[in-house]
This record gives C-alpha cells, structure tokens and sequence, in this order.
C-alpha cells in the first residue's frame, strides 16, 4: 500500500523530483537550477489557471466592483485558462533564454509536441460548435421519448451525452447540450440542479473516451501509444459504457418529475447543417483516419468550413437557441451577428490549439522531473498500472487532464499502465471545476439558468459518483492487467 501511495504523494508535491534530481548531479535544460525554476513557472502557471479565473468570475457577477463592464471583460479575457497557459509558456521560454539554456533542448522539446493532437483538437471543436442543431434534435427526441418525465430523460441523457462527446468534441458537446438539460431541469430543486450539473459534465469528460479524437487528453494519449481509433474503443469502451451508467443511474436518482417541464424547441435542419456534417467527417479522415494522417489536410477542411460558414452567415440570419448556447459556453461576448458569432468560434478554437500547444511545451521541459518520479513507481506490472492510475486520476483533478497524460505517457509502457494513465485522466477529470475543460462550459451555462456552485460546492457534489468512478477505474485497471498481463 505504501507503495502505491509514494507515487502519489511525490507527484503532489511536484517540486520534490526536481530537488532529487538537482541533489543526485544531473544536468539538463542548462542546469539543475534551471530545470527547477521550469518545474515553478509550470507549478505557478497551473495554481493561475485553476484559481484565477474562478475569481475573476466570482468578480464578474458583482457589479459594483468599480469596474466597467468592457473592464471586467478584458481582465476575464486575460484570465481565461487557454491565455494563462499561453503565458506561462511564454514566460517560461523566456526564463529558459535567460538563464542561456541550450538551443539544443529548446529544438527537443519542440520536436516532442505533438502537433497533430493540438490541430485535431482545434479543428474538432470548431466543426463539431457547426452542428448544433443535430445536437438540438437528438435532445428533443430524447425528450419526447421519455414522455416529458425529468428522471427518464436524465438517464436516457447522460448516456447518450457520453457519446455524442465521443463522436464529435467533448467542449462543443457540452456547449450544444448543457442548455437543453438545464431547460428541462429547470423546475428540479436547487440540490437536484447542482447534481445535475456536475453529473452532466461527467458524462461528458469519461464519455469522450470511446474514441481517439474527441477528447484532448485521449488524443494524446492515443498518439503517444500508437492506438487506432478501434484500439482506443477495445481498450476503454468497457470502461465508458459502465461509467456512463454509473452516471445515469445517479442522474435518475436524484431527479424529481415535474409535470410542468420545459419543452425543448425542436430546431428544423438546414442545407448547410449537412455540409458541415461532410466537412466534420473530412477532419476525422485527415486527422484520425488517412495514412499518412495530415495537419495541412485538417487545415485545408478548417479553411473550407470557414469560408462556407461565413458565406451562410453573410445572410445575417437569427441565432438559434443552439447556437446561443455554445456562444453562452465559450464566454465569448454575445453577438446576436451571425458573422462576428462564427469568428467568436474561430478564435476560441485557436485559443484550444494554444492552451494544448503550450501545455505539451512547459511538460516537456520537466521531463527529467517526471522520469525521476517515474524511477519511484512500483515495479511489478498490477503495482505499477494501478499507481498510474491513481496518479493520472488525483492530478488531473487540480490540473489539465491533458498535461496530466503529456507528462505520463513517457514513463507508460506496458498495455495496461497505459490504460491506467489514459482512464485515469477521464475519471480524474470530473472531481473539480478546473479538471476538464468541459466542466467550465456546463458550469458556465448552468449559471445563465441561475444555478451557483462555487469550486468547494463542486466537488461537494460530484464527489459521490467521482470516488465511484475512480473506484471502478482502478478496478478495471487491475482486471486489464490480470486478465492480458
């Protein structure tokens, strides 16, 4: 047991390998000192994005601050978690400069990013915010099939949420989908809408990893094990089918039915709702598909799929509800012009392919830190996965879960450490508000229904099905490593 708890504790405290490392002689990234002072600038540049933006925030819905509300929106801009990471690997590049470390390291480093992850992500989410309306539909239909009863179409919900996020992105899903749940929970009681919220984001985050190319932390790890997309499904579709009931049976449980539920608007598809649906499957091809996958091709879609979409929305036509929903999810500025809404959307996915980008680089400069924590992993093969496991699922819970499967993925090897450190970053990933970036849209868009939960009262609620699905993922870990050694 102390075993498996060492690894856990060291990763906690993350300076701890680096001290190791400075003590025992090493060199690397021009010196121990420096190596030190990047493993800082990451620590720092993640307690920014996980505390920083929840105040700014809670700053944003008190008007009488003192400052304008142009002011508050640039102080939110600036503290929005894809723009911190941009500065903090900024920032650390420029420390590295200063303290003259080698060019050689810096090319390194550059040549472990994994671009093709960042892209797709980017690309996904910006065609995947393009069929909102498919989304839209799928909802009604739930809701029509559970006879307008919340219980019934919580659970039909949250499964079918899971894998929605699979086949299209985890942040365009949950910007597409919260504002529907939250219409039809509307009458629930405060408790219920709190529950509500969290397990809709946990259906989300474990849901996305059916497949290799929804959510950002999946697609690093798919790419740094070499997993196709039906390896991806073999190797962690047990686990998301039975989270996903995990969480559906609790979504039952805690929903009332309330007779006067809200209809959801059933919103009629139109012609270029389907040319986004090619568009979609031509960045799943070029991305995930095609051999030789390839960037230009996912941009070359990306660029087709800009100019159509600004094309259509030349027309000037009316938001739809979906639509206003995934804006609503961004924290982009609400623009009611359809031209300025599709850039809002443009820029924002940039901003993704940024926060990965910048992620991937500062993680890549700690790791002789992580290979230092890596020496002090169990070494029999069930040990070794199942503390994988349990490291990916605790830091991802007070960090990206895409940095936390950047960083572990080196010291990953066998089939089922693999799985344990890419499982784990999903299940880890629901515990609080800054563990997936999907809990920030569902988050976001609860609160324009009225519902507050603050970061305490996030995990609060979601800890009961969080501990159940971390419980699960250990088990399932475990059993992997049984069951093919």
């Amino acid at each position: 047991m102390v075993r498996l708890l060492q690894p856990l504790v060291t990763l906690a405290v993350i300076a701890a390998p680096s001290v190791a490392f400075a003590s025992d002689g090493g060199d690397h990234s021009g010196g121990n000192p420096l190596l030190w002072l990047c493993v800082a600038s990451l620590t720092c540049t993640l307690m920014c994005m996980a505390f920083l933006e929840m105040g700014i925030k809670a700053l944003a819905d008190r008007t009488g601050n003192g400052l304008s509300p142009t002011a508050l929106k640039r102080v939110e801009f600036f503290c929005k978690p894809e723009v911190l990471a941009s500065f903090g690997a900024l920032g650390t590049l420029m420390l590295f400069l200063s303290f003259n470390g080698p060019t050689s390291v810096l090319a390194h480093v550059m040549g472990n990013i994994d671009m093709l992850a960042a892209v797709l992500v980017m690309a996904m989410m910006f065609q995947s915010l393009q069929l909102g309306r498919f989304v839209n539909k799928l909802m009604a239909w739930v809701q029509r099939r559970s006879g307008g009863n919340e219980a019934t179409f919580n659970f039909i919900a949250m499964i079918l949420i899971g894998f929605a996020s699979s086949l299209l992105s985890e942040v365009a899903v949950a910007a597409a989908v919260t504002g529907s749940v939250a219409l039809v929970n509307m009458n629930q009681s405060r408790k219920a809408k709190e529950q509500i919220l969290v397990l809709e984001a946990s259906a989300v985050g474990v849901g996305g990893g059916l497949t290799n190319f929804a959510a950002p932390s999946i697609v690093i790890a798919a790419n740094a094990f070499g997993w196709s997309t039906l390896e991806t499904a073999m190797y962690l579709g047990p686990a998301v089918l039975v989270s996903l009931l995990i969480v559906a049976f609790e979504a039952k449980k805690v929903s009332a039915n309330c007779e006067d539920s809200v209809k959801i608007e059933n919103q009629p598809l139109r012609g270029i709702d389907f040319v986004n649906l090619v568009l979609w499957a031509g960045v799943l091809w070029f991305g995930v598909f095609s051999d030789p996958r390839s960037i230009v091709g996912m941009l070359v879609m990306l660029v087709i799929s800009l100019a159509i979409n600004l094309f259509y929305a030349v027309k000037f036509e009316k938001l739809t509800p979906a639509d206003e929903s995934a804006e609503e999810a961004t924290g982009a500025e609400h623009s009611h012009n359809p031209i300025l809404h599709l850039m809002e959307q443009a820029w924002e996915s940039a901003l993704v392919f940024a926060f990965l980008f910048s992620l991937m680089f500062m993680g890549d400069l700690i790791a002789d830190a992580i290979k230092m924590f890596g020496e002090q992993l169990p070494t029999d093969p069930m040990g070794r996965s199942i503390a994988l496991f349990w490291t990916s699922d605790i830091f991802s819970g007070w960090a990206d879960n895409a940095l936390a499967v950047f960083q572990l993925a080196p010291i990953s090897y066998t089939t089922g450490e693999q799985i344990g450190t890419a499982w784990g970053s999903l299940t880890g990933g629901v515990m609080t508000l800054i563990g997936n970036a999907p809990n920030i849209v569902v988050w976001l868009i609860f609160i324009k229904a009225g519902v507050r939960l603050s970061f305490v009262g996030w995990i609060r609620r979601v800890f009961p099905v969080a501990v159940k699905l971390a419980l699960f993922g250990a088990f399932y870990t475990a059993a992997v490593v049984w069951i093919f050694g």
